[in-house]
């Protein structure tokens, strides 16, 4: 963690580093340059880096059947990768109190996370395995937690659940700002949705096409209907490459960096 710590502070030029959590079957090689044709670090502040987490290796034709065999192998997959998120997590925490170098790179507001489709869930998980002891350390959280086009429940943020209550309510502790955005036009959700298969294994992962309904109670949580605030676009999930959304993100983070004291 130290080392890492490291290579981040003595980047000059960059004040920000987002990991990005990809989704579904995206080989490892296009995690940053698949999002119609254009590389999703050139569409943030050049300040900003963008560190993938490569969770999923798996190449599916475009079959139905082949496509559900796919999601239920990547699904695996992603729930141990949201193990290992949140060890990432728990070990930030930690160093943060011995070293001084993770610390500036880590409670210093300038770390965030952008989880995208299966990626969310992927990040419920990191949430389901937050401990009261994880919370009550307090040594790091996030700047800003962007929930993109969610492959998750749709009550993951509703106040009466039990999604909620097992990883939404900590998402939101763990972060200064949580951003979710979703679309009532994401075709590739909708058509997940319509997947008997996938339904009935999994249950509804449609938060990212149904919006999470009302979340008055989360104070830092902030909603955006994608259709509305991006009009016009041909695909309602893979919009990643878009400079509009790079734009929308940068600015959460220039604002939750002015609430952050400066880490020596």
């Amino acid at each position: 963690m130290e080392e890492f710590a490291k290579t981040v502070d003595g980047l000059q030029d960059i004040t920000d580093v987002i990991m990005f959590v990809h989704g579904y079957t995206v080989q490892p090689s296009e995690i940053l340059t698949n999002f119609g044709g254009k590389p999703i670090q050139n569409v943030f502040d050049p300040h900003v880096l963008v560190m993938p987490v490569v969770w999923s290796s798996v190449t599916i034709s475009n079959t139905e059947v082949e496509s559900i065999v796919g999601y239920v192998v990547d699904r695996a997959r992603a729930e141990k990768a949201g193990e290992c998120l949140h060890k990432f997590f728990r070990q930030a925490q930690t160093e943060c109190k011995k070293s001084g170098v993770v610390r500036k790179v880590f409670a210093g507001g300038k770390f965030h996370l952008l989880a995208h489709s299966m990626g969310c869930f992927v990040t419920y998980i990191m949430g389901q395995k937050t401990t009261r002891g994880d919370l009550e350390q307090g040594n790091f959280d996030f700047g800003v937690i962007v929930i993109k086009q969610a492959n998750a429940a749709p009550d993951w943020f509703n106040e009466n659940s039990e999604n909620f209550k097992q990883s939404g309510s900590k998402i939101v502790k763990i972060a200064n700002r949580v951003l979710l955005l979703w679309s009532p036009d994401d075709a590739t959700l909708k058509a997940l949705a319509e997947s008997k298969l996938a339904t009935k294994i999994y249950g509804s992962n449609d938060l990212g096409l149904t919006g999470p309904g009302n979340v008055n109670h989360v104070k830092n949580l902030k909603v955006i209907n994608a259709s509305t605030q991006f009009p016009g676009l041909d695909n309602y999930h893979a919009y990643l490459g878009l400079q509009e959304f790079g734009n929308l993100v940068v600015g959460e983070i220039k604002k939750v960096s002015l609430l952050y004291p400066k880490v020596a």
